[in-house]
């Protein structure tokens, strides 16, 4: 089953037992111990990354080696980076999304950083995203980040990045993110032609803008939400 799911947990499996036989219990368990500890460093420095698509006319967005049919558009890279941002993996971090970025080449206007799998970020890691933010604003292009959970919030907004990035550069999750570019806001399916048609226009006495839902939504809950002061 081992060699089926997971081959580095058989192969460490192996050489402990085999260490084990050859050198004696403790040095066979310490062994097996260094191994461990070696693999759990190298998983962290180097966790698993994706460009994700758009699921048809849905607010779904997958990893696009997954789902081959999910529609990626060149001018937008949405990234979603699968570990807590720390000093260990900021550098592959940068490689990994510059790689991705020469993919879409000058077409690339904006890059949308999914977060939601990010459980924290260290000094370091809002370090480079502070220049990498930079970077792409030299380049011209635009950085929004969407699925934010609140301890990685309240870091961003401690460190400064928060008040750098813009508050109005982060996003509940990739689809408004998306709609933000585009200038729309779609808040069920099928709304997109009509949100661009009535909303933002003004009334019928012509005295005020009518908001969309989706603007009410996010006037009374704002994706920045911190409990720091």
């Amino acid at each position: 089953n081992l060699w089926k799911t997971d081959r580095k947990d058989l192969v460490m499996l192996l050489v402990t037992f085999m260490a084990t036989l050859l050198l004696g219990i403790e040095e066979g368990i310490a062994i097996g111990v260094v191994l461990s500890l070696a693999m759990v460093i190298y998983s962290s420095t180097r966790p698993h990354t994706a460009e994700l698509g758009r699921l048809g006319d849905s607010r779904n967005f997958r990893n696009t080696e997954r789902y081959r049919d999910a529609e990626t558009d060149p001018s937008t890279l949405v990234y979603r980076f699968d570990a807590a941002i720390f000093f260990a993996n900021v550098e592959h971090l940068n490689e990994d999304l510059s790689k991705r970025m020469e993919r879409h080449g000058e077409a690339l206007k904006t890059v949308v950083f999914d977060a939601s799998s990010v459980n924290s970020i260290d000094s370091t890691g809002a370090h480079a995203l502070h220049e990498l933010i930079s970077t792409l604003r030299e380049k011209g292009i635009e950085f929004r980040m969407a699925g934010l959970i609140g301890p990685v919030r309240d870091r961003m907004r401690k460190s400064g990045l928060m008040r750098f990035m813009g508050e109005e550069n982060v996003f509940f999750d990739v689809s408004e993110a998306i709609e933000s570019i585009h200038g729309t806001s779609s808040d069920s399916e099928g709304d997109q032609k009509q949100s661009a048609i009535t909303y933002g226009n003004p009334d019928t006495n012509g005295d005020s803008t009518v908001q969309s839902p989706g603007e009410q939504y996010r006037k009374k809950f704002s994706p920045t939400q911190t409990n720091v002061s």
